[in-house]
């Protein structure tokens, strides 16, 4: 009988063919601790408040002292402590984008804008304001792309309700239209379907901005592909590939696994990014109605992925995220509900938060073998004082056919709270597998702390 150590802690790698690569982390992420890897749980949701009309519309957007969030056709300022007043009306059914420059909220809903300022909502009327797509915040500027043209323009100075004429550009530099403004420290980019243009304030007193040095040849998907994150900004490209920008080129920071799930959902320009930041992890989260992925800024390349699925879904049930200090909130994709993101919750509003690793192919490679018994370790004593999760159990499926297929569904209690002493081992034998087929697959459904970091197999070599 030989053992073998099977890393759990690996990122999101499922290949075009299972046979070649089979490893999965849903719900999970890595993190390193002196040289050693683990995995923890992405948070939890715990219910903050549902809007009395839906779906969420908008990302919560901290303003003053208080949440906006465009959910239905109504804003609300939602407080700190979760109560909602419904502020005015907001058109049409799309999602929204929201930015500010100070005293007012300018909000992109489909084809009209408002301004928010502190005490009343208004459509924008100026008669030289135009059909805006996007919206971001440059010295005081409000900059907005111009819906179904290469052009953006800007408002006054420090008054969002007042436009000119004349102060509009085109990003000429390729063709296409622009779909979406981000600002990134000084540089005001303009994503186009197969191009990125940066631009800057120059001080000209015709028109402040100008164009910069810095030229992409790739584009943007679609408008809500891009967010920032870890002082950068990230966006999925027109080919389908995840790239941050990082010393003025456009890195790719996909995996070919990642590429090929990304490119199998029904219009990957429909997706949602945005991000959140938790201790030292910067979160960027791409959410598509087929499938939510998560890059981990702070991870080693090849462990920096990981997938967002919600119980009995294919992806994670939220589709809006907003941070403040000490709060992050969520925003339901189908509903009024918003949830506030935390580790120490283990659940997501009631429903379980299924927890799942997926391994490689194991044993010993070249030969057949019989697989005698399975060793995780977990971190165990976590069960809750009373009730559900009191004494909580992890599962095992295994897989003969890379992944294809599972057997039986194999439990071990991981201890009642305090029970620290406890080893969880799944004893066999289990019998013959093929030399590169067996895989792993294990996790865990209880509201309690998941912890893994390794597994081993004893297995026997057959002739």
């Amino acid at each position: 009988m030989q053992r073998f150590e099977v890393p759990l802690a690996s990122g999101e790698g499922v290949a075009k063919c299972p046979f070649i690569a089979s490893r999965s982390l849903v719900n999970c992420y890595v993190e390193v601790a002196n040289g050693r890897k683990a995995l923890y749980a992405h948070p939890g949701l715990s219910s903050f408040v549902t809007l009395g009309t839906s779906p969420i519309r908008s990302d919560p957007y901290f303003f003053g002292s208080t949440w906006l969030v465009v959910s239905g056709q109504v804003l609300y300022s939602v407080t700190t402590a979760g109560v909602a007043t419904a502020l005015g009306t907001i058109a049409g059914t799309a999602a929204c984008v929201l930015s500010d420059n100070g005293t007012q909220v300018l909000i992109v809903a489909d084809t009209l804008s408002y301004i928010w300022n502190g005490s009343a909502l208004a459509q924008i009327t100026d008669g030289d304001f135009v059909t805006a797509s996007s919206v971001d915040m440059l010295d005081l500027y409000f900059i907005l792309t111009r819906a179904n043209t290469a052009q953006f323009f800007i408002s006054s100075a420090s008054n969002g309700t007042a436009y000119d004429a004349t102060e509009i550009a085109t990003a000429y530099a390729r063709p296409g239209n622009a779909r979406r403004v981000v600002v990134d420290n000084r540089d005001v980019l303009i994503f186009k379907e197969k191009s990125v243009e940066g631009w800057y304030n120059s001080g000209d007193a015709d028109f402040p901005f100008a164009r910069g040095q810095l030229m992409l040849e790739t584009g943007l998907a679609g408008r809500d592909c891009v967010a920032r994150v870890d002082n950068s900004v990230a966006w999925l490209d027109h080919e389908f590939k995840v790239r941050i920008l990082r010393g003025g080129t456009a890195q790719i920071i996909s995996t070919n696994e990642i590429a090929e799930r990304i490119a199998q959902w029904s219009d990957p320009g429909s997706a949602r990014a945005f991000s959140y930041s938790i201790g030292n992890h910067a979160f960027w989260m791409l959410r598509h109605a087929n499938g939510c992925v998560v890059w981990d800024a702070s991870a080693p390349a090849s462990d920096a992925w990981s997938i967002r699925e919600s119980y009995e879904e294919v992806t994670w049930r939220c589709a809006y995220v907003g941070a403040r200090p000490g709060q992050i909130l969520a925003g339901d994709a189908d509903t009024g509900a918003l949830y506030t993101l935390s580790t120490t919750a283990h659940d997501e509003a009631g429903s379980p938060l299924i927890r799942e690793v997926r391994t490689n192919t194991i044993g010993p490679g070249g030969s057949p073998f019989t697989l005698d018994a399975i060793e995780v370790e977990v971190e165990t004593g976590v069960g809750l004082v009373t009730g559900q999760g009191s004494d909580p159990e992890v599962w095992l499926y295994l897989s003969r056919d890379s992944g294809r297929t599972y057997g039986a569904r194999l439990t071990r209690k991981i201890g009642a709270r305090g029970d620290r002493e406890r080893r969880i081992v799944f004893g066999g034998p289990y019998g013959q597998f093929p030399p590169h087929g067996g895989v792993l697959r294990f996790g865990l459904s209880d509201a309690v702390t998941f912890v893994p970091a390794r597994a081993y197999v004893d297995v026997t070599v057959d002739a």
